[in-house]
């Protein structure tokens, strides 16, 4: 099912946990992909499936053409290493930087959100909410700079929480293939050391979830629930590792939809977005920067934690 997106431009497909579908899990669990995002995106840890959705995009419109980062989406703190979190990210269509339709990045700007890693440094561009509109410099900046990567069907991408990225739309010239459009399919991705946090900030909701249910803690880890008598993730356990394939039982359960997640899930999602970003944050950001002029100094620091 498709919900019209209230913040883009586009319909969006949540499940609320990592996949969609019994053929995405087990397509993940493949030990050459887990090698593969350890490797390269998680400093060696083990990776495991979060959350993940699909975004319908229309010929000539980009879903969401403001440059961002998607940590706001992952439900850990922000103020952690870019290695503990990582995205995958697929489209329907071949896109490229002449014909549109596919992702825009900057390459570096993985080091540009906190000063946790190695070479990492806050930079000015650096905003902590997904739609604070930026300064013409950096917008200049960011789209002198930008690379569109040239992808079919049949590749990925992968890249940081803290990359900085935006929808490219679709020449009109050339119009998708599929009269609904690009559907963009976003795996997000956490480490087995990621240290939960339901909202990594105040300001902007995590993704709409069934799957939090109590189970995991703030600050407890990702791989924390665990079998006691294997010593294995347990079965229940939301995050999935990529490792190991989970069983045909567990496929069979999941695939009568053990784990969807209700239209009354999504439209609280989408109206708590609202209300933080909108009219929470802005308000908070306005006494904020109000008080911080009139004393000349640093007093208040209320805004979007």
């Amino acid at each position: 099912m498709a919900f019209p997106d209230l913040l883009t431009k586009c319909s969006r497909k949540f499940h609320g946990e990592h996949y969609h579908s019994t053929v995405t899990h087990r397509f993940w669990q493949q030990p050459r992909i887990a090698d593969m995002l350890s490797t390269l995106a998680l400093d060696g840890d083990t990776a495991y499936m979060v959350t993940s959705e699909i975004l319908e995009m229309p010929s000539g419109v980009a879903c969401i053409p403001q440059w961002h980062w998607d940590f706001l989406t992952f439900p850990q703190n922000y103020n952690a290493s870019f290695t503990t979190g990582t995205q995958i990210w697929w489209s329907s269509e071949e896109v490229d930087g002449n014909v549109g339709g596919g992702l825009a990045f900057l390459p570096g700007s993985h080091k540009w959100a906190n000063e946790v890693d190695e070479g990492a440094a806050l930079h000015p561009c650096f905003a902590m909410n997904l739609f604070d509109k930026m300064s013409a410099e950096c917008t200049q900046l960011l789209d002198r700079e930008m690379v569109v990567p040239k992808l079919s069907p049949t590749d990925i991408v992968v890249f940081s929480r803290f990359t900085l990225h935006r929808s490219v739309a679709r020449n009109p010239s050339v119009p998708f293939k599929s009269p609904t459009g690009r559907r963009g399919y976003t795996l997000r991705v956490g480490s087995a050391r990621s240290i939960f946090k339901q909202d990594t900030m105040e300001c902007f909701p995590s993704h709409p979830s069934s799957n939090f249910q109590g189970q995991l803690k703030k600050g407890q880890r990702y791989d924390s629930v665990i079998d006691k008598e294997t010593g294995l993730p347990s079965p229940s356990a939301i995050y999935r590792p990529m490792n190991v394939q989970d069983s045909e039982e567990l496929m069979i359960q999941e695939g009568k939809g053990g784990r969807s997640m209700s239209t009354t899930t999504f439209l609280h999602y989408s109206a708590q977005s609202i209300i933080r970003q909108k009219i929470k944050w802005k308000f908070a950001k306005y006494v904020e920067d109000a008080v911080n002029g009139v004393t000349q100094r640093q007093l208040l620091d209320i805004s979007c934690k």
